[in-house]
Order: structure tokens, then sequence, then C-alpha cells
């Protein structure tokens, strides 16, 4: 319904905002795309703590591939740090309210649908499809943003298949 989209859609651009000034940090190396990152995260982490399953992982994930490239790894371990530690500050209020209130924290045992890749491609039509034979025609990501992009798809892909994770219920 439509009651949920505004915090739908605010997780969806703060996913793009994030991934966008990772790939950001790794093409100009300026730290103000860190900083703006870890920003995003943390928002995103207070108002809407459901996608840094997908944020945190694949900024990290990128950065670390940049890091192995380029030999920055200095660099993309305090990016990983910086990423971290405003998530896990977003997420105290979130941890706060669970660990207090029994029946927050007994959402997560009420909602345990799992999700299956056929199902992730039912649901995201085309787009999706064309992604993963995209993927599987070995493609090879030219930029580094190239490569953050590749990393998030395939991510994606994978955390919503994890059991326990909150995504199908989000």
């Amino acid at each position: 319904g439509l009651s949920n989209s505004f915090t739908n859609s605010c997780g969806t651009i703060a996913i793009l905002l994030a991934l966008t000034f990772t790939a950001k940090r790794i093409v100009t190396g300026r730290p103000l795309f860190r900083y703006l990152a870890a920003v995003t995260m943390f928002l995103s982490a207070l108002l809407h703590p459901f996608e840094f399953f997908v944020m945190l992982p694949a900024s990290t994930l990128a950065l670390l591939w940049a890091a192995r490239s380029s030999g920055k790894w200095r660099e993309a371990i305090a990016d990983c740090a910086w990423n971290v530690g405003a998530t896990v500050a977003g997420l105290l209020p979130t941890l706060f309210l669970a660990f207090r209130y029994q029946w927050i924290s007994d959402l997560s045992t009420v909602l345990t649908e799992r999700m299956y890749p056929t199902g992730l491609l039912a649901m995201y039509g085309l787009p999706c499809i064309l992604v993963v034979y995209c993927l599987l025609l070995r493609y090879r990501p030219v930029s580094p943003s190239d490569h953050v992009l590749a990393i998030w798809f395939v991510t994606t892909g994978v955390i919503v298949c994890l059991p326990y994770c909150p995504y199908p219920p989000h």
C-alpha cells in the first residue's frame, strides 16, 4: 500500500546516494565523499533501519575491491570504519527499543518469510532478469563506478536470499 511508500522511497534514495558517494570516493579519492557516504548510512539506519543490510556490505566490498587494485588499503579500511561506525550509531535507538520492549524484538521471530532467487526474479521482473543475464555474459566492468554497480547488484541478490534477513517483510 501507500502507507510505506515514503519510507521505501527514502530507503531507495539512501542506497543510491550511499553507493554513489562510495563510487565518487573511489574515483576521485576526495575525503568529502567518505563523510557524505557515512552521513547517508547514518540517516538511513536511523530513519529506516533496513537498507543498511545492502548498503554496508556493498560499499565495503566495493571499497576493498578498489583497494585491491589501487593498493590504498589504509584509506579503504578507514572508509569502511566510518561506514560501520555511522551505521551502528544510526541503529542505536532501534537496538535500544528492541532490547527494552519485548514486542519489538518479537517482530523478528514473526516475520521470517524466506526469499528464493526465483522469487526475486519474479518480483523485480525484466530489469532483474537482464542484470542476471548480463552478469552471466561475463560483463567486464570498465571503470571503478562500474565495479561498484556490479558489486551492488550481486550483493543485493545474495543478501535478500539469506535466512533471517528482514528483506522479505520489508
